[in-house]
């Protein structure tokens, strides 16, 4: 199936790369010394029967070509092609820091039970461990084995396999649950950073002519980056690409690339001619001289040292997050791609839905118990998960923790708001924000942690039993946070209210205001819970009925378009990016997803105590602008085909990654959030704000659903989108948007109301023109 030093590998697939600590089946050291490649019994022992027509070799210019689906494998495969192909295996040793690769079943304390490994010819080692097999056979035709298994290995497949695609399907479709696949290509190019490496040397036109070669013979050389997508669109899930170097020569100054450019120089001059003989005669007519002299001057550019080349040496492999960590495996067992994404997003529907409804149930019960309850709920709904011993009752559980998070979301701002002093409400309605973020900073390093528990389910269940834990908390703040005094106003209770604006150390003009208010117009306070249905359809019609439907449209405007910044859909790629970089795995994972929780984090905390010395409006429309900037950065560099070199464009795009997070954390996170609940009329407040609440999570689930497919159809695409659409919202808010830092919300509405008034006397209305139409009947 995998040709040379290629194996389709069955060994227990425990954890994500770097998270293998717990012992499997232990097999004498001898017998599994990866550093041996020629060890134990003959090929004989094959479960496919070699016939003699096998073993017929192709010669052709002095090499033995297999003869075996003639054509697929333009390498040699004879005794000068082994003795390269041991060297290559040290010299991928070396670059792995010994190991054959980067996933679980590559680590020292993971010994595998039984190797498979496939070929077109037989010229596989003549010894090997008493536990590993080989098979002639061809990888792109039906794989027909009886058993799935826990690891693919696929190595320097590049120019060998016609349709990617078809392959990573055989290997996901034949995988166990929680299994890895991991592919190490190199390549075809050679770069160099200081542009030594000319466009007219003999080792630039050499990988050029081999590219054209590949491509009248059908199987072209293949970029690596994109299979990144192919590989995501079969199925696999957190596919990550780790980018290494073997520079040509020992031109380097570092002393692990000085090694490893020693023994790449003696792979690539002792290879030459097997790389190229085939591809040259074959395709370009050449005749065996004419090679051979060519390939004279290409090894004299290997060999100089004032050629700075090295060529890239990809390893991408598929891991998996909780739901595909084997742990959770173990216990609910496999489940389909569509099932993921069910059990991804369950939780955003009926937070949605439960954030519609919330709003109207506030005005009947208050704020307070409404993020209390909701956070109750959501404690209940972690702990179903925690807890659950199947599928079925872990997905009930995410659906009532969404049922409890749509509640308490949508209810924190507007309370936060409400009972907030004007000088330091942006400060106020800045916490949950922070809160929000720290609590991601937080679970990112708890589950980092708990997944070294390996198969043991207290490395999923640990976090959701905190996260449980905290949930019931936070409902405790019934107790401790006083209602809003508009709210008791509202519900005919004006002694407590002046009591709670006492304890809020309001000012005294602040306070007057908001105790003037009039109860006309709310909620019965005595509706049954029925009729919260009833009146919920009814606030929303209300919400959108002059006077203040504009106010509500621009609310609902502003948390959706929120999403449409790429905020989500930027940072779940964000560890591809960084890859593309050429930082290893786990080092661009926690890079892509602790680090910038961290950066958000960092930018949160100035900005949250900086909210008030700046306006809701600059701060939106100054952040806009530098969102826009950095989408069309990003997108700009990908549609040039800067960043899949080895230049300074990816450099740009990991920092220009995190300067969007810092961009968006301090302006859009905050600025957004606060104006809309100081904005928003105190009749419709609730209404408004659970509708624009919904907003947001529809757009999220939209944006989460579109953004792969963009990636997968165009590198920049998405990015252009995502700039586009902030272009659009900084401009309307620079249009529509009021100052509101520094004033009560009672003044607040009042100048919305003067606002109005004066556009209906100039014949608009709620910001709209009115057009008089007579009826004819």
């Amino acid at each position: 199936m995998c040709r040379g030093d290629d194996e389709l590998a069955a060994a227990p697939a425990n954890q994500p790369p770097a998270q293998a600590n717990n012992p499997v089946e232990l097999i004498p050291e001898d017998l599994t010394d990866d550093n041996v490649s020629e060890l134990g019994a003959s090929i004989a022992s094959s479960s496919t029967s070699v016939s003699s027509s096998i073993f017929d070799f192709r010669v052709e210019n002095g090499r033995t070509y297999h003869r075996y689906k003639d054509g697929k494998y333009n390498m040699p495969n004879d005794e000068r092609e082994n003795d390269r192909l041991d060297l290559q295996h040290n010299l991928f040793l070396l670059t792995f820091n010994n190991k054959l690769g980067l996933a679980p079943p590559n680590d020292a304390d993971s010994k595998v039970k039984r190797v498979l490994g496939t070929d077109l010819s037989p010229s596989m080692p003549q010894f090997v461990p008493p536990n590993v097999k080989f098979e002639i056979d061809d990888l792109e035709e039906e794989w027909t084995y009886s058993q799935p298994f826990d690891y693919i290995h696929s190595r320097t497949m590049n120019s060998s396999v016609s349709d990617w695609k078809a392959y990573f399907k055989k290997g996901y479709d034949h995988l166990t649950p929680g299994g890895y696949f991991e592919l190490q290509e190199a390549d075809l190019f050679a770069y160099s950073d200081d542009d030594t490496l000319k466009a007219d040397s003999a080792l630039s036109k050499c990988t050029d002519l081999m590219y054209e070669a590949s491509v009248k013979l059908g199987r072209p050389f293949q970029k690596i980056p994109p299979l990144v997508a192919i590989m995501e669109e079969v199925g696999f899930v957190d596919v990550r690409m780790s980018v290494f170097k073997w520079p040509s020569n020992s031109w380097p100054k570092d002393r692990m690339y000085k090694e490893l450019g020693i023994w790449a120089n003696e792979n690539f001059c002792n290879g030459l001619e097997g790389f190229t003989m085939a591809l040259f005669t074959r395709a370009h007519e050449w005749t065996r001289e004419e090679v051979l002299v060519f390939l004279t001057s290409v090894r004299k550019d290997l060999n100089d040292k004032s050629i700075h080349a090295y060529w890239p040496i990809l390893d991408t492999g598929s891991i998996g997050p909780v739901t595909t960590m084997p742990s959770f495996r173990e216990t609910f067992g496999d489940f389909s791609p569509t099932m993921h994404g069910v059990i991804v997003s369950s939780v955003l529907i009926p937070g949605a839905l439960s954030a519609l409804v919330s709003g109207v149930m506030a005005d009947r019960f208050g704020h307070v118990r409404l993020f209390a309850l909701g956070a109750f709920i959501y404690g209940c709904g972690t702990g179903i998960e925690c807890a659950s011993p199947i599928l079925g009752v872990f997905i009930l559980g995410r659906l009532i923790k969404g049922i409890g998070e749509g509640m308490f979301l949508s209810n924190v701002y507007v309370q936060v708001s409400e009972i907030s002093p004007a000088r330091i409400r942006g400060i106020m309605t800045a916490l949950p924000q922070f809160a929000i973020v720290t609590g991601i900073v937080t679970g990112y390093f708890m589950c980092y942690g708990t997944a070294r528990f390996g198969l043991s389910t207290v490395a999923w269940r640990l976090p959701l039993a905190i996260a449980s834990f905290l949930g019931f908390l936070f409902s405790l703040t019934y107790w401790v946070v006083p209602p809003s005094p508009r709210w008791l106003l509202a519900k005919g209770r004006p002694d407590e209210a002046r009591l709670i604006v006492e304890r809020l150390g309001l000012d005294e003009k602040e306070g007057e205001e908001m105790l003037e208010l009039s109860s006309d117009g709310e909620h019965d306070p005595n509706a049954p819970v029925l009729e919260i249905l009833r009146q919920a359809f009814a606030g929303f019609r209300e919400a959108f009925s002059a006077p203040y439907r504009s106010r509500t449209f621009f609310a609902c405007f502003l948390l959706g378009m929120q999403q449409w910044s790429g905020i989500d859909g930027v940072l779940y790629y964000a560890p591809i990016i960084f890859t593309q970089a050429g930082l290893d795995g786990e080092q661009a994972t926690f890079l892509a997803s602790g680090v910038s929780a961290l950066v958000i984090l960092g930018a949160t905390i100035p900005a949250t105590f900086l909210a008030d010395k700046w306006g809701r409006k600059t701060s939106t429309i100054l952040g806009g602008t530098l969102i826009t900037a950095l989408m069309v950065l990003m997108g700009s560099l990908y549609a040039a085909g800067k960043v899949a070199g080895e230049g300074a464009g990816k450099w740009v795009v990991i920092v220009s990654v995190y300067l969007f997070a810092i961009v968006y954390s301090g302006t859009w996170a905050i600025g957004i959030r606060t104006f809309l609940v100081e904005s928003l009329p105190r009749k419709t407040r609730s209404s408004a704000s659970s509708l624009a609440q919904a907003s947001n999570w529809f757009a999220n689930y939209v944006v989460a659903l579109i953004t792969p497919v963009l990636i997968s159809k165009s590198s920049f695409g998405a990015y252009f989108l995502f700039a586009g659409c902030s272009l659009f919202t900084t401009i309307v808010a620079g249009f529509i948007m009021v100052e509101t830092r520094g004033h009560s919300l009672e003044a607040i509405e009042t100048r919305y109301e003067e606002k109005n008034t004066k556009a209906a006397s100039n014949g608009k209305k709620d910001g709209l023109v009115v057009t008089r139409v007579r009826s004819v009947v």
